[in-house]
This record gives C-alpha cells, structure tokens and sequence, in this order.
C-alpha cells in the first residue's frame, strides 16, 4: 500500500505564482510610493530604502542561519512589507525607527509563524502598531508636504469646541435662566418646591 502525503495548502494551483502576485501588488503601491517621494522628497525615499533593505536582510538571515530552509527572499513577499511600513511611517521619521520596525514586521510578525501565508497579522501593520506604542511622539508627528515644519496630527485637527471664555459664558448665562417648578408629592397632596426639574424661561 502506497502512503500518501498532503503538502500544505494551497492545493488548487494557477499560473499566478507568488512572484507574480507580489509584483502586482508592488505596481499597485507604485502611485503611492511616487506621490509620496515628490512631496517629502529624500526623507520619503530614505525611509523607503531602509524598510525594504532590513526586511530582506532579516528574512535571509531567519532562513539561512535559524531556519535553515530555502531562502524566499526573492519571491519579493519581504519588499511589500518593507514598501507598507514605509508608507506608514511619517517622512520625518528617523531611519533608526524604520529599522526596528522592519526587524519587528519580518522576524516577530511573519517568520516567528512559519513564514509567508503563514502569519496570523499584517507584518507591515504589526511593525506599526510597535511603533506607535514605542515610539508616540516620533510617530505622531507630521511633516507638512515641502514645507520644513513639523506640525503634529492633533493640533492640524479642528476645534470640535469653542474657546473657553465663551464656554463658560454660555454656561452661566444657561444658568441662570433655569428656576424651580413646584413638583406635586403624591403622598402629602401638596405642592413643593424642591431645587429639583429645572426649567427654562420662554
């Protein structure tokens, strides 16, 4: 009797092969990326070479020297996550921080699963996530396109409420329009006037 052995999906196979499906979505990313480097320039495209060289070097070295499988670093699977977080990061931001969030996206969120198909989250968005909880400041700070200062995302917001002398103005002036209704007390039949229901004046 012959034994048989069931390789891992995927099963059904295509013509679209890995190589093939990373490099479309590379020509997807590719309006972005360029959009992004007109606007913020060298910092955009340092950022971008940073993420894309630590994330082939970190899944090289997991496959040859940890793993010791066959190296996949080719099937460009490690680009796309390197050209994700690099969008995700702000174009002011350090090349140390997009190092270690490259280190983190393919050594902790993809190879420590198994590798490609295998990881349970988005490496790109882990290594953001890690980021932001390391590193808030550098991460929540924003460069206005061309323009060389920092504005941070908070203070680019609109007020969502008017300004404080306004605010308590109003609120005394609401105040001081409301007075107590006599309120009827079902067990003494009688009226009070507990500091109770205020109501405004017409």
């Amino acid at each position: 009797m012959s034994k048989q052995i069931v390789s891992p999906a995927p099963h059904v196979h295509s013509e679209f092969s890995t190589v093939r499906l990373m490099r479309d979505v590379l020509i997807a990313l590719a309006p972005a990326v360029l959009v992004s480097l007109y606007f913020y320039g060298w910092n955009a495209l340092l950022l971008l070479v940073c993420c894309v060289a630590t994330c082939m070097l970190v899944q090289f070295l997991i496959e040859k020297y940890l793993m010791k499988c066959p190296v996949t670093v080719m099937d460009c699977s490690c680009i796309v996550t390197g050209v994700l977080l690099a969008l995700n990061l702000p174009p002011a931001a350090p090349w140390w921080i997009a190092v270690i969030g490259s280190i983190v996206a393919i050594g902790i969120a993809k190879m420590s699963f198994g590798g490609l198909g295998q990881n349970v989250f988005n490496p790109a968005l882990v290594g953001r996530v890690f980021l932001l909880i390391s590193f808030p400041v550098a991460m929540t700070t924003w460069t206005a396109p061309r323009a060389g200062s920092a504005v941070s995302t908070h203070s680019a917001a609109p007020p969502l409420w008017p300004s404080s002398t306004k605010a308590c103005t109003a609120a005394r002036r609401f105040r001081k329009s409301w007075r107590p209704i006599p309120v009827f007390h079902p067990r003494r039949c009688s009226l009070q006037e507990p500091a109770v229901r205020p109501v405004r004046h017409p």
